[in-house]
């Protein structure tokens, strides 16, 4: 497995609310529509359930990812789901002072060593723009 983290983001707010979002996914779904439209425009036909995302991929379908672990206002675990190939995001919380935390992501990626240098900067892309993502859903 190949990982790959996340640029940290900055959030105002404290990790136990940041936390608290992540025990019924459905609150992020409530975000989505206060998103600004380029971002909402970038995340269309994504779908959530309590402890799902599930978000169509081109030349691939539906991919969903499932939390399979979430440690209080520390870590929530992603697993991937219908996925040509094997993946997980872990969203690490960490709080910073009283009012804000910091939030990265990591990917932890199963691919062939001679295809990592093709795709290990779009990975890499990847896990900056989820961390990212998800920093604005919290913002």
């Amino acid at each position: 497995m190949s990982k790959y983290t996340g640029k940290p983001t900055t959030i105002k707010q404290p990790a136990s609310v940041i936390f608290d979002k992540f025990s019924d996914l459905t609150v992020l779904e409530q975000r989505l529509a206060q998103l600004p439209a380029e971002a909402r425009e970038k995340l269309q036909n994504v779908r959530f359930t309590p402890d799902t995302i599930t978000f169509d991929a081109p030349a691939v379908g539906a991919i969903t990812l499932k939390v399979t672990e979430r440690v209080p206002h520390q870590l929530v675990k992603f697993e991937a789901q219908n996925s040509p190939v094997p993946f997980g995001i872990d969203f690490h919380i960490v709080e910073l002072d009283p009012e804000s935390s910091k939030v990265s992501t990591e990917f932890d990626v199963d691919i062939p060593m001679m295809l990592k240098p093709f795709i290990g900067n779009k990975l890499q892309d990847a896990a900056d723009k989820f961390g990212e993502t998800m920093g604005n859903f919290f913002a």
